[in-house]
């Protein structure tokens, strides 16, 4: 899917977002909804010559705009870049360096990319896996707000990869993800708190089980 086609979107007077999300997650709950949003840059004019050759689908000249951009130290332009190179627009594909764009942009704290990199981390693509690292950048996007790494952080805290298993924590950002209205993370928390209903009940069960046995045994000890 070419998410440059599908989610680009327009200038502003005020300010640009320009990055679009890339499309590699597998599922919704991986899938960002969210654009980053570039404040008013020195380099507007810039991305307005990257943006008309996109809406032509001239993708080649939007990646010879960017590239130098981006080498220079434009988020905003890291981060297009690694859209590009993940969907293989405008050059060829290689998530290699999709990665190495997106941490470009993540660590100029842009939460999309951050969420991006530590999607690919998890994924193990255009790298080794790697749970700690994902970690790391969806909490960096998390505590920006950003849903999907809430959610994707809540759930490396319930299975304790990457991080040490806490599900308190696992709780705190699947409620936060959810207040958001993200729909997997809603679910999640509910299956969760279900389960810790069951168990509570389950334990209070076997302690009135136990109470009676034991309260049988003294009787026929009188």
């Amino acid at each position: 899917m070419k998410t440059w086609k599908t989610c680009l979107l327009a200038a502003s007077l005020a300010a640009f977002a320009f990055a679009p999300q890339a499309a590699q997650a597998k599922t919704p709950a991986q899938q960002s909804k969210k654009a980053s949003a570039a404040k008013s840059s020195p380099n507007q004019a810039v991305y307005n010559q990257a943006i008309a050759a996109v809406q032509k689908g001239d993708y080649t000249t939007a990646f010879k705009i960017l590239e130098p951009l981006a080498k220079k130290g434009d988020a905003t332009a890291q981060h297009n870049l690694a859209v590009l190179y993940q969907d293989g627009l405008g050059t060829k594909a290689d998530a290699k360096q999709a990665l190495y764009w997106y941490e470009k942009a993540a660590a100029q704290g842009e939460p999309e990319a951050q969420f991006m990199a530590g999607l690919m981390y998890s994924d193990g693509t255009g790298t080794a896996q790697d749970y700690k690292k994902a970690a790391y950048w969806y909490e960096k996007a998390a505590k920006k707000g950003h849903s999907e790494a809430q959610n994707n952080l809540a759930a490396r805290y319930a299975t304790g990869s990457g991080v040490n298993k806490d599900m308190a924590k696992a709780k705190y950002w699947y409620r936060k993800a959810a207040a958001q209205g993200n729909q997997s993370a809603a679910y999640t928390l509910q299956q969760l708190e279900a389960l810790e209903k069951s168990e509570q009940k389950g334990k209070g069960s076997l302690k009135t089980q136990m109470l009676n046995e034991a309260q049988k045994a003294s009787t026929k000890q009188k």
